[in-house]
């Protein structure tokens, strides 16, 4: 019988640190709800691997070593089978990853990595006897494809509300809530919940740390199951998603991240308890490096960037990408080498793919699984940056100018932005690979 233990820790830092996701600078002046570090920790008496989230934009695959390091120090999980994922909130702490000029921060870099150690090292130390149960439901009302067709002939991402220009969305979106309940085997109480939902954790905005809509979540969990119950939530593929209904007018109140956070939590509530806990005496834990390959500056970017920088009325937003752009030429650049990691826990798999990845990516891993339940992660071990789907590409390529893309930055080449179109197609092929 697998034993499973979970753990969570406070990771909020001081006031003052700069909260990275936006164009602009802010700096913390308060916490709306608390950061943590969470885990849960699977061992069937040969093996033991460890599944950690952080509440954070995230952090490169050198900080995932750092916090895998620690991590098998406390616990003696080898390194490699210690998944770290980074939930995406855009009202969290700095780490290491400079993004649209937001700077790295050494001090909150290694805070992080030492608490999503301890999460693991409390997950650990935790175990006991467990049963589980997979279950999904779905929940098709709080996201949304950010990127439309407009009339104009461009892919637009996050058009003015209920514009007379959409013409429809340019890809779909995941509305499968995907459950994993772990209940003790001695007394049958809930140990933890693992949640995977596909939606941009960018709801609240403002200079306050928040977790956004899964804090919520996990406190009307707790509500219901217990103080001491986690709820690890695992972000899906949702580069392209987010919480606005561009095709209707704008809806949106203050405190929606609650709303949303509600509406899930009671999805996943009646879930949990529609899934069978049984007895499961083992799982598998895969995991496999991939190469993936820089996109070049080609001649058509390279002229904008020149355009833009000699023109004294250029936005802030296109000033910074054409410096990128500028600084990206003659620059020698190594692929990107890092690892996708696939975990198998009875009829659930958990699938991690680094960057922020297009749903249609994650749609496509999910419908080449053979297990019946399949959770893909998000910035799982890293960020890539964006991880565009192949229809995104092809848009962006048959685009009459380079000017016609830069209304939708996921695909714009950048420091940021920079895999190459093949790489979706390498997402699947490794997931495949790892989940036969």
């Amino acid at each position: 019988m697998l034993k499973i233990g979970a753990g969570e820790v406070n990771a909020t830092p001081v006031l003052g640190k700069e909260i990275p996701g936006y164009f602009n600078v802010r700096n913390a002046t308060g916490v709306l709800s608390d950061l943590y570090a969470k885990a849960i920790v699977i061992d069937d008496g040969k093996t033991v691997a460890a599944i950690a989230a952080l509440d954070s934009l995230g952090g490169s695959f050198e900080m995932v070593k750092r916090a895998r390091k620690l991590a098998s120090e406390k616990t003696g999980i080898p390194e490699e089978n210690i998944l770290v994922h980074f939930t995406h909130s855009h009202t969290a702490a700095p780490v290491d990853l400079e993004l649209y000029g937001t700077k790295a921060d050494a001090e909150c870099t290694e805070f992080s990595c030492m608490k999503i150690a301890d999460a693991v090292s409390i997950a650990f130390n935790n175990r006991k006897e467990a049963l589980i149960g997979s279950a999904r439901t779905y929940e098709d009302g709080i996201s949304f494809n950010r990127r439309f067709y407009m009339k104009n002939g461009t892919v637009k991402m996050n058009p003015p509300f209920a514009s007379p220009d959409i013409v429809k969305n340019e890809g779909p979106k995941d509305t499968a809530v995907e459950v994993l309940r772990i209940d003790s085997a001695e007394t049958g109480e809930p140990i933890a919940v693992v949640t995977n939902f596909s939606c941009h954790l960018d709801c609240v905005g403002g200079k306050e740390y928040c977790g956004d809509y899964p804090s919520e979540m996990a406190k009307v969990i707790k509500r219901e199951l217990g103080a001491d119950v986690v709820s690890l939530f695992l972000n899906g593929c949702c580069g392209d998603i987010n919480h606005l209904d561009f095709t209707k007018p704008k809806y949106i109140k203050p405190g929606h991240w609650r709303k949303m956070g509600r509406i899930l939590a009671y999805d996943v509530l009646s879930a949990r308890e529609k899934a069978e806990a049984v007895t499961i005496d083992s799982f598998e834990a895969s995991y496999k490096y991939m190469k993936i390959d820089r996109r070049d500056v080609t001649s058509d970017e390279l002229d904008w960037a020149k355009k833009k920088l000699a023109d004294k009325d250029t936005t802030h937003m296109d000033a910074t990408y054409a410096n990128d752009i500028i600084g990206l030429c003659g620059k020698a650049r190594e692929p990107h080498n890092i690892p996708m990691q696939c975990i198998k826990i009875g009829g659930t798999a958990i699938v991690s793919v680094p960057g922020e990845v297009f749903t249609q990516i994650g749609l496509d891993i999910k419908s080449i699984s053979p297990l019946e339940h399949t959770m893909t992660v998000e910035l799982g071990n890293g960020n890539i940056g964006y991880v565009a789907s192949e229809l995104a590409h092809k848009n962006r390529l048959e685009a009459p100018s380079f000017e016609m893309t830069t209304t939708a930055y996921e695909t714009r080449i950048s420091s940021y932005v920079d895999a190459v179109p093949e790489t979706a197609k390498l997402f699947v092929d490794t997931a495949k690979s790892l989940l036969s």
